[in-house]
């Protein structure tokens, strides 16, 4: 068997693509795996992937050419996913839409169809809950600020929809899992940084002590109604791992309004 180690970029994944579909021993098996898996098995040849955003470019290029653009924006979604099968999940998904065509959506028995739908869905699930519970502040230099820290990457996702709608504004979304910001201005539009966090983070602190935010709290408290608080039907709504980062519950420990 032929495994090619992945980093963990969607770049890296689809030149890994590129490379496994460039193998000129036919019939081998092939694997793609996220390099930093750590485990390696025995009658494998181990070949680490070498970033190429050309070969990158081609594959996508090719898959919105003769798969269409639906099957792309699925495999990109893929790419953001944390998920430590998701290289080998799109190689096989894209080995068989090849194959089948475009009608590959429809194929939901598959394994390899199967898979990149449930991954799909787990993505593009924490981005709709992330277009309502990001909470932006106000920093001293004027920049609204928004920090999370989201299971996928999702900044990339959120960056085009936050850029429409506050297109007037500069802002930061940050992710603090993975130290990757987007970065918006009315004259520049949106572009991503990654490990220039310290900056950004001192922003964050100062953010906190926003008036703003207080405001926003005290209204929070004042129409709540004490008789009718249902913790567990607010964590159904709002699920904890989201709470850490909104204004409203900055200052409750246990996450429950």
């Amino acid at each position: 068997m032929l495994v090619f180690q992945c980093e963990d970029q969607a770049e890296s994944i689809l030149t890994g693509v590129y490379d496994a579909w460039a193998d000129p021993v036919p019939n081998r098996e092939i694997r793609l795996v996220l390099s930093d898996d750590g485990q390696q098995e025995l009658f494998c040849e181990y070949r680490k992937v070498k970033t190429d955003d050309k070969k990158a470019q081609k594959v996508a290029e090719s898959i919105v050419r003769k798969l269409g653009k639906w099957i792309w924006s699925d495999v990109e979604f893929v790419l953001l996913a944390d998920a430590a099968d998701k290289a080998q999940a799109v190689f096989s998904y894209l080995r068989l839409a090849f194959s089948i065509g475009p009608e590959i959506r429809q194929q939901l028995a598959r394994p390899e169809v199967m898979r990149i739908c449930e991954l799909v869905r787990m993505v593009s699930r924490e981005q709709q809950h992330l277009f309502g519970f990001v909470r932006f502040a106000d920093t001293p230099e004027g920049i609204l600020i928004a920090q999370l820290e989201p299971r996928h990457r999702q900044i990339p996702l959120l960056a085009g929809h936050f850029a429409e709608r506050l297109n007037t504004e500069r802002f930061i979304l940050y992710d603090k899992r993975r130290r990757e910001a987007a970065v918006h201005s009315p004259e520049h539009g949106w572009y991503l940084t990654m490990g220039e966090a310290d900056g950004i983070e001192e922003m964050i602190r100062c953010s906190e002590r926003d008036g703003y935010a207080e405001l926003w709290q005290v209204f929070f408290d004042s129409i709540a109604i004490a008789q009718r608080t249902n913790p567990r039907c607010q964590q159904n709504l709002l699920p904890m791992r989201f709470r850490p980062h909104m204004t409203e519950f900055r200052r409750d420990k246990s996450g429950i309004g």
